[in-house]
């Protein structure tokens, strides 16, 4: 009866310890919005690579993709066109809303360099913020931050708000990313916002 009682809560511990790895384990979303739980990496050459079943090789992936997910940092990708680039690139999701920020990372000389870009109801990206002073970044100082303005301009009371933060805190990223979240969780003035 002993051995039969560790067996069992050797067993449920075991249980418990796959289903929340399994749990949090990466995903792919097609184009067709279907989810592939997988395991996710890449290789030298940067290409991502999946495999559903530890058993299996990792195959490269070679369908288009709209979302992913990554566990070990719990973070989001998804495939936007970037401004300052041709065709769609892979960034990470940042803040989710009616303002959504997204970050692409740029390597020089080994070091990343973030770029931020945010976009409003599923608009095209612009960017809001880099740290890359000595990179090509399609726009200047100036132009980011009145990106942002003008993203947050339709609630005046954050915009305000902001603007008069500016006075006191630099530009940087976080001030950028408490704003965002900020008009996410506020309504306009004068709708009732869902509780």
């Amino acid at each position: 009866m002993k051995s039969f009682n560790i067996a069992l809560i050797t067993f449920l511990i075991l249980f418990s310890i796959s289903n929340s790895l399994f749990a949090q384990s990466d995903y792919l979303i097609t184009e067709k919005n279907d989810t592939i739980r997988c395991q996710l990496k890449r290789d030298l050459l940067s290409h991502l690579k999946y495999r559903v079943d530890t058993t299996q090789s990792f195959k490269k992936v070679d369908f288009p993709i709209k979302e992913m997910f990554y566990a070990i940092d719990t973070s989001t990708y998804v495939w936007e066109p970037i401004p300052e680039k041709q065709g769609k690139w892979l960034v990470k999701w940042l803040e989710r809303g009616k303002i959504n920020l997204y970050e692409r990372l740029v390597e020089v000389n080994g070091l990343d360099y973030p770029f931020w870009y945010a976009s409003k109801n599923s608009d095209t990206l612009v960017q809001v913020k880099t740290s890359g002073t000595f990179i090509a970044t399609g726009s200047s100082r100036k132009k980011r931050k009145q990106a942002l303005i003008d993203l947050l301009a339709d609630n005046p009371a954050v915009l305000q708000s902001f603007n008069q933060m500016l006075k006191n805190e630099e530009y940087d990223y976080d001030l950028i990313r408490r704003y965002i979240q900020i008009y996410n969780v506020s309504g306009l003035p004068g709708k009732k916002t869902s509780n």
